[in-house]
């Protein structure tokens, strides 16, 4: 993670994931709020990290760690997605 966007769910949220810096995702109603990226593939994930590289230097973040890491986790990553859309699909009352 190296976004540098922080947010604050409305007064009627509820925060169910947080780092140290800051709110990841919240549930509003059947809703849900997110400021990672669940699409994510290491397509998009090397794109962002040649056009952010500066930003990944200033928090020392290595670019051929972070792609390694996310081919390490794309399988697991991507289980983890489908659950959370089945979820979010359940709790709005929509069939997976």
């Amino acid at each position: 993670m190296w976004h540098l966007d922080v947010l604050e769910p409305g007064p009627d949220s509820v925060v169910v994931a947080r780092t140290d810096v800051g709110v990841q995702a919240f549930g509003h109603g059947p809703h849900l709020g997110v400021q990672f990226h669940p699409e994510a593939t290491i397509a998009s994930v090397r794109v962002w990290a040649e056009r952010y590289r500066g930003s990944l230097d200033l928090l020392g973040d290595d670019p051929t760690g972070l792609l390694a890491e996310t081919a390490e986790q794309a399988e697991p990553a991507r289980r983890r997605v489908g659950a959370l859309v089945d979820r979010v699909l359940a709790r709005a009352g929509v069939a997976a």
